[in-house]
């Protein structure tokens, strides 16, 4: 790592050494190969620049650079960073607050971790903020956790002036902010960008009062609190989740409005009657056959519609998927049932209600995953509003309310993680993830045997031409032991379907 201190300088002419002077001294890790200080004077009218000018004279590895006017420290910061030569940049205040002795551990932390930005905190344990007002402490814990709703990334300490940031990632920022609005543009415009890692360490802090020369006024806080937002508009991580959350809502106020739970006929209706019917006829009527229904006088009632196969028997048309993903909301309903004193037979009204609410969650998965998805490709902007598109412009609304046990939303659940997986595995392919997705690709197609078309997109993914497929199609042939892996995972989902087929055959 090579470094590069910048501290912008303004009117310290009595700091300014002590400052030097402790960075000087302080004991790098092994990582860092090389450390430049940039002093940036931002128009001081004290002798300022003629201290450090006389200081270099006898110290190497220090550069001095002078602004004809005060321009704030923003512009002192981005002066410096033009001509700094280091791949990761730290802002040093002049003003002796800061403790350089926190420097080295700040750099562990960003290159154990590879952050793309670190900052400093003089509220986490191990830190500390000497007489600073209480209002402004509180002020700026407010202003930090506005921040981290705002960006989704744990921020203690936003305008600490210890901020250590890789020179590509500021390069690819355009700064506006001149002076103290700086650091918290700098702050949000950075931890917007894809792929951004950012933590906090302690850090010591001597605040200053203003008869001693402390220039931050009570009206910055004010700036501070509109420019969060500002700058943190592109960086909202909620936006998404919060369409998702309108969806949820939007089904559970239908379904507990419209209550078709409470009508004979309805929820467990059209083809749901033969995804369902697994679930009764094995744990309540123990007969997977049927046979029980011709000359059934129990208490209980129910719906059956088998087809007769050629020996006589009768057989449940559809595949099992459906009954697998009712299975645990199932029980739920079985066990409110026998709770409540409803009719245990497997159709009444607590048995509805479970079932539409596992309809609910496996939505949210669904939704939650295609979320995660798209947030590798786009902004959390673009993705909440694809997926309000996708919920409220389609079908899957109807589907996950007036008739929410039919297969559409649980298989856009499983599509859902389907797509999500085969990024993943593309991405870095393994035995665990080759299981995963062998599992789930049967469970795809026990829900519906023509949902097997989905494989495609995991054969295709990444394929834009000839030459892609070419290569995918060699990479494949490269991976063939993970491929079998998938594919035995996805027969072991069958095995069941099998072995019920045969037995009534």
């Amino acid at each position: 790592m090579r470094l590069s201190v910048i501290i912008p300088l303004f009117n310290e002419s009595g700091l300014i050494i002590s400052t030097l002077d402790k960075i000087k001294g302080i004991l790098y890790p092994d990582f860092v190969s090389d450390v430049e200080i940039i002093v940036v004077d931002d128009g001081s009218t004290d002798r300022s620049y003629e201290t450090v000018s006389e200081y270099i004279k006898s110290s190497d590895g220090i550069k001095v650079i002078r602004h004809d006017v005060n321009m704030g420290k923003g512009a002192a910061v981005i002066s410096g960073a033009g001509i700094a030569a280091g791949d990761v940049l730290l802002v040093q205040d002049a003003d002796d607050e800061l403790n350089p002795e926190d420097i080295p551990l700040l750099l562990t932390v960003m290159n154990n971790h590879n952050l793309t930005m670190a900052g400093g905190s003089r509220f986490m344990t191990g830190g500390s903020s000497n007489q600073a007002p209480r209002i402004t402490t509180a002020a700026n814990k407010g202003f930090s956790f506005l921040a981290t709703l705002m960006t989704g990334m744990r921020i203690t300490d936003l305008t600490c002036g210890y901020k250590a940031i890789r020179k590509e990632t500021f390069d690819k920022l355009t700064l506006r902010e001149k002076r103290f609005g700086f650091e918290t543009e700098l702050m949000m415009k950075a931890l917007t960008l894809p792929g951004a890692l950012f933590a906090e360490v302690p850090v010591r802090y001597n605040a200053r009062k203003r008869h001693e020369g402390k220039k931050i006024r009570p009206g910055d806080g004010f700036g501070i609190l509109y420019k969060i937002p500002y700058y943190g508009r592109h960086a909202i991580k909620w936006f998404s989740s919060m369409v998702i959350i309108a969806a949820l809502l939007s089904v559970m106020i239908t379904i507990f409005s419209f209550k078709p739970y409470k009508y004979e006929g309805r929820v467990i209706q059209f083809d749901a009657v033969s995804y369902y019917s697994y679930l009764p006829a094995t744990f309540i009527y123990h007969d997977l056959g049927l046979k029980f229904k011709d000359d059934y006088n129990g208490p209980h009632k129910f719906i059956f519609w088998p087809e007769t196969a050629p020996n006589g028997k009768y057989i449940i048309k559809t595949t099992m998927g459906m009954s697998v993903m009712y299975l645990p909301f199932f029980f739920i309903g079985h066990v409110a049932a026998i709770i409540t004193g409803a009719d245990t037979g497997g159709f009444s009204e607590p048995y509805k209600i479970a079932l539409l609410m596992g309809t609910i969650f496996y939505l949210a998965i669904g939704l939650i995953f295609l979320r995660k998805t798209l947030l590798s490709f786009c902004s959390d902007l673009v993705a909440g509003l694809v997926i309000g598109a996708i919920f409220f412009g389609t079908n899957i609304f109807w589907y996950s309310t007036y008739e929410g046990l039919m297969s559409h939303t649980y298989s856009f659940c499983l599509f859902s993680l389907f797509i999500w997986l085969t990024i993943k595995w593309h991405t870095k392919p393994g035995i665990r993830l080759s299981v995963l997705t062998g599992l789930l690709s049967g469970l795809i197609t026990l829900v519906r045997p023509t949902n097997i078309i989905i494989i495609v997109v995991f054969f295709l993914y990444g394929v834009q031409s000839i030459g892609d497929l070419k290569e995918k199609t060699v990479m494949l042939v490269k991976k063939k032991f993970l491929l079998l892996i998938i594919i035995i995972s996805a027969f072991i989902v069958w095995i069941p379907q099998m072995l019920y087929w045969k037995s009534v055959t």
